[in-house]
């Protein structure tokens, strides 16, 4: 099922093969700190579901991704979720997105592979978080 994932997401990502070991090491990890890695395709964003009765999963998406490096950031940044415990119901919701990109770069310093490819994580960690203070600040507007 793995190498299915991994083919997967090498093939619809556009991701460049040689970097499949790395994402097997990833997703790896990823299952053994007891979560389960799958892909989507539509349309949704990648995301990180805390299910009560079975696993948890982190859904990656592969519609339309901008850049194939992309699938490594986002992946890292929804285990951060995961490792992140229980969402409460005082958790300010950008500041756990902030908190768990800022978890992600000490993963990605773990990565050897990775570390040249530090300018393509920061774009995409700026740019995910853009979009959630856009997001955020449009959902606070709307509920006044």
């Amino acid at each position: 099922m793995r190498s299915r994932l991994i083919e997967e997401t090498c093939t619809k990502a556009k991701l460049d093969t040689r970097y499949s070991g790395t994402l097997e090491k990833i997703i790896k990890r990823i299952e053994a700190g007891g979560c389960e890695v799958m892909a989507r395709e539509d349309g949704v964003p990648s995301s990180y579901t805390p299910y009560t009765d079975r696993p948890p999963i982190i859904r990656i998406n592969l519609n339309r991704v901008e850049e194939p490096l992309n699938v490594f950031w986002r992946l890292l940044h929804e285990y951060e979720h995961h490792l992140s415990g229980t969402r409460q119901e005082m958790d300010q919701t950008m500041a756990r997105e902030e908190v768990a990109w800022e978890k992600a770069d000490a993963i990605v310093q773990e990565y050897p592979y990775l570390l040249p490819l530090i300018a393509d994580y920061s774009r995409c960690k700026a740019h995910d978080l853009n979009t959630y203070r856009v997001y955020f600040a449009t959902e606070n507007f709307s509920n006044c």
